[in-house]
């Protein structure tokens, strides 16, 4: 499974400057508990849950995005789609609350 916002990101088309704001709102994340892109074509919101920072997309129907380290190359971020369905009462409302 793949969100809209990993399509994004894989793609030759999507300007460098959006990854990069990406990165940085992930780091952000990372440092505050919380971030946000948002303008005309974006409403993300990047929350830390420790081990990993996840993107939800309100535009794109609430999809999430978890992005985390690779461990085996610091300089590479992997991403995964979660699926809603699956995240249990305690994640959600912790999520919720940032």
């Amino acid at each position: 499974m793949k969100t809209k916002l990993m399509s994004k990101l894989f793609s030759d088309s999507t300007p460098e400057e959006f990854k990069n704001e990406v990165t940085n709102k992930i780091e952000e994340a990372k440092v505050n508990g919380t971030s946000e892109l948002k303008d005309e074509e974006n409403d993300l919101l990047f929350a830390d849950l420790g081990d990993s920072v996840i993107a939800e997309d309100k535009l794109n129907e609430d999809e999430v995005t978890r992005f985390s380290d690779n461990p085996d190359d610091e300089n590479d971020i992997m991403m995964e789609a979660v699926d809603t369905s699956e995240v249990d009462d305690d994640d959600e409302e912790m999520i919720r609350k940032r």
